[in-house]
C-alpha cells in the first residue's frame, strides 16, 4: 500500500544555505562551485569586516532594517551558468570562466608533484 504525504515547499534561500554542507565535497563541478558560493555569502554576514555583516537575511529571520538583503539574492547575482565553468565532461573541467576569459585546465599529468598540491 503506497500512501500519500502532503509536501511543503521548502524557501528558496534555506536550499541555497544548505547547500554548502550538502555539496562541499560534491563530485559535481557545479554543484562545488554553488557550494563555495553559498558558503562565501554565510562568511559574508558573519564577518566583522564585510560591509554585509550582520546584513543578510536567512531563511530562519525576519527582514529588519538591518537584514534587509537576502541570501537568495546575492546567490542570484553571483551564481551564473558559465561564468565559473564552460565546459565539463562527465566530472572533468574542461574550460574554466573568468569575468568572459576562457581558462584551459592544465592536465594533471603535466604538473609537477609540487603543483599538484599548492
Amino acid at each position: 500500500m503506497i500512501s500519500t504525504q502532503r509536501q511543503k515547499a521548502v524557501k528558496q534561500s534555506l536550499l541555497q544555505e544548505l547547500y554548502a554542507e550538502l555539496h562541499w565535497d560534491a563530485e559535481e563541478p557545479q554543484e562545488r562551485v554553488q557550494a563555495i558560493i553559498s558558503k562565501a555569502i554565510q562568511e559574508l554576514d558573519v564577518d566583522p569586516s564585510s560591509p554585509l555583516y550582520q546584513r543578510i537575511q536567512k531563511a530562519d529571520e525576519s527582514k529588519d532594517e538591518t537584514r534587509c538583503i537576502t541570501l537568495t539574492s546575492i546567490y542570484s547575482a553571483i551564481e551564473k551558468k558559465g561564468f565559473y565553468i564552460v565546459k565539463e565532461k562527465g566530472k572533468e573541467v574542461l574550460e574554466f570562466g573568468r569575468c568572459g576569459q576562457v581558462i584551459t585546465p592544465l592536465p594533471s599529468s603535466a604538473l609537477s608533484s609540487s603543483e599538484k598540491l599548492a
